[in-house]
């Protein structure tokens, strides 16, 4: 947590990307996934 606030500052004051509340807090999900994705395709072809 501490190198992506880090990368953020760095951005901001190097990079000159503007500050916003974007990567400033954490939620704690327990382990549990915040999305799933699920996709489909021949078996034979990764083409939709």
């Amino acid at each position: 947590l501490e190198l992506v606030l880090a990368a953020r500052a760095f951005a901001i004051k190097e990079l000159g990307l503007a500050e916003s509340e974007s990567y400033t807090t954490y939620y704690d999900t327990g382990g549990e996934p915040v999305a799933y994705n699920v996709s489909a395709a021949p078996k034979d072809s990764l083409e939709p």
